[in-house]
């Protein structure tokens, strides 16, 4: 199966190696990037991997996403599988609109899709997961397999600890709000997604 994940190079300049841990899942192995996490949960023997990494073009960006290329290196996964998404660094309408149609057309017509939303403006949560609703309408056969965020907690401005969260039932949900009517079908389709995330089979 053809996996394809999203993921931005962060802008920071030091990144500390996390223990990100998850929900029913095996222990953790530290890394810099919360997709990297992701992918050891959902590749499995045969998958066929793909990577798109939005970035803008400066010195810090480039020195991550070269830190990003060795930790893919790890798991096996060449250069030549990692798309790097070009970003400009403005937070127009226009530029965030133009991000949104490149992430469409990168995303292959038949795949299966993780994204992650842990790095990058405020804005790019929104440009990722629009992407996926429109490309979820126009490709032939592409699912969303999950949607993540990686959160680092601090006591004190120490490291205590690292969580990865599944957030695809609010992916899940906008696409619902078609469906809701008046407030009792809302709370039923509340109800509905809460119970899913909470017996999801990771």
């Amino acid at each position: 199966m053809l996996k394809t994940y999203i993921t931005t190079v962060p802008l920071q300049g030091k990144l500390d190696p996390m223990l990100y841990q998850r929900e029913r899942a095996e222990a953790p192995t530290a890394t810099c990037f919360p997709i990297v996490q992701v992918m050891r949960d959902t590749l499995e023997p045969g998958d066929t991997v793909r990577l798109l990494a939005i970035r803008q073009e400066n010195v810090d960006t480039a020195r991550n996403y070269q830190r990003l290329l060795e930790e893919l290196a790890q798991l096996g996964i060449a250069e030549a599988q990692v798309e790097p998404v070009p970003l400009p660094e403005d937070q127009r309408p226009e530029t965030l609109i133009g991000l949104c149609r490149d992430l469409v057309d990168a995303l292959p017509q038949v795949t299966r899709v993780y994204a992650c939303i842990t790095y990058g403006s405020k804005s790019i949560p929104v440009v990722t997961l629009t992407a996926l609703s429109c490309a979820e309408a126009t490709h032939t056969e592409l699912e969303v397999g999950g949607v993540y965020y990686g959160e680092v907690k601090r006591e004190n401005g120490k490291v205590v600890g690292a969580r990865l969260y599944e957030m695809s039932a609010l992916y899940q949900l906008a696409g619902l709000v078609g469906t809701m009517r008046d407030s009792k079908t809302a709370e039923e389709v509340f109800r509905q997604l809460i119970w899913m995330s909470q017996h999801r089979e990771d």
